[in-house]
């Protein structure tokens, strides 16, 4: 197929100069798609580059994270004077189409890439071929076997600017069903689907804030948000620990949302989102997060950094922004000038627990 790289932005936004919105692996898979198919399915394209460059084939996109949808549909849009139109865009939870030919790019959780194995299983014409996408370092037996529970014939093509792509065929007609698992802190039992970060335990950086929590919580906390909420466990111990009026539950991902949900059924409200643009200036008491500092394999602070912005713009004055991050990231100078107060309420070798006062 010949080859056409088109203006691709990244959504979030980033700050980082060195940083493109596809790598050898999305351009792998855009030279390695057939010219004739009947139907194409592109999963878990980054920030859109595969959807806008086949978008004339008029593909099928079926994501997890809010921000991937935006990106996918800004792109197309960006690159409107080439006749494109935004594609069909679906989660992973809808089931409305069938496929002969699916694109993949690989995620970094193998527990991810078997979530999206088990979805093309699904949605698969039976002699279908699957093209799986990812860059050479990143390889792992791990991919091998987790493809080889979907289908029968595995092969890889050679590698091309450190890049490869796994070619699966065959259909097997038995297969795993990856559907929940259960996480528990003290007397906490989480539900969460496999894939959810972090998967199969909570992480350390959350463990050490949930055993500080109970000396986190300010005078005012009627309107709190968990930002990059995952299974809810933050808002869960929290909801616990102190009466809140009402709590909101944000994530970048579906799947933690759809987990989230399990674990509450009063004063929770859900947000499928990466922003915070849906709140109203100066119009809540607490929020806290564990924030991303990362985009599958690259490390990227600004993303984090855009959050604790605009946690600052819906914060009341006096209201406080607790964070938990590892001790390496270096957010102190971003926090002293961006609010009034920071301190550290607790550190180790690895995290540090900010408190920050607008």
């Amino acid at each position: 197929m010949e080859t056409i790289y088109r203006h691709i932005e990244r959504i979030p936004e980033s700050k980082h100069p060195s940083l493109q919105g596809y790598n050898a692996a999305d351009e792998l898979l855009l030279e390695i798609i057939p010219d004739l198919t009947d139907s194409i399915s592109i999963y878990n394209d980054q920030f859109g580059f595969l959807s806008t460059n086949l978008a004339h084939m008029q593909p099928n996109v079926v994501c997890d994270l809010k921000s991937q949808a935006s990106a996918i549909t800004k792109n197309c849009e960006l690159n409107r004077g080439f006749g494109l139109a935004s594609p069909p865009l679906f989660l992973l939870d809808q089931t409305e189409f069938k496929t002969s030919v699916a694109l993949l790019k690989i995620p970094k959780s193998l527990a991810m890439f078997e979530k999206y194995l088990e979805h093309i299983h699904q949605h698969l014409e039976d002699d279908g071929i699957v093209y799986a996408g990812f860059m050479t370092r990143y390889f792992s037996q791990g991919l091998l076997m987790s493809a080889g529970r979907y289908f029968e014939e595995i092969a890889q093509t050679k590698a091309q600017k450190k890049a490869r792509i796994l070619i699966l065929k065959k259909k097997k007609t038995t297969i795993p069903v990856h559907n929940w698992e259960t996480i528990s802190y003290e007397n906490h039992h989480l539900r969460q689907h496999q894939g959810v970060f972090s998967s199969k335990k909570i992480d350390k950086a959350t463990l050490f804030l949930l055993d500080n929590l109970n000396q986190l919580i300010p005078e005012k906390h009627s309107n709190v948000i968990d930002l990059g909420c995952g299974n809810g466990v933050i808002a869960s111990v929290a909801n616990d620990l102190v009466k809140i009026d009402e709590i909101h539950l944000i994530d970048d991902s579906q799947l933690a949302i759809d987990s989230a949900k399990q674990n509450f059924d009063t004063n929770a409200k859900f947000h499928h989102a990466y922003t915070l643009d849906m709140f109203e200036e100066e119009s809540i008491d607490w929020v806290i997060t564990n924030p991303p500092f990362h985009f599958e394999h690259t490390i990227d602070t600004s993303i984090a950094k855009s959050l604790f912005d605009q946690a600052h713009r819906v914060l009341k004055p006096g209201a406080v922004l607790t964070i938990v991050a590892n001790a390496n990231l270096g957010y102190e100078p971003t926090l002293k000038q961006m609010f009034s107060e920071m301190i550290v309420h607790n550190s180790t070798s690895q995290f540090n627990i900010f408190q920050c006062i607008k």
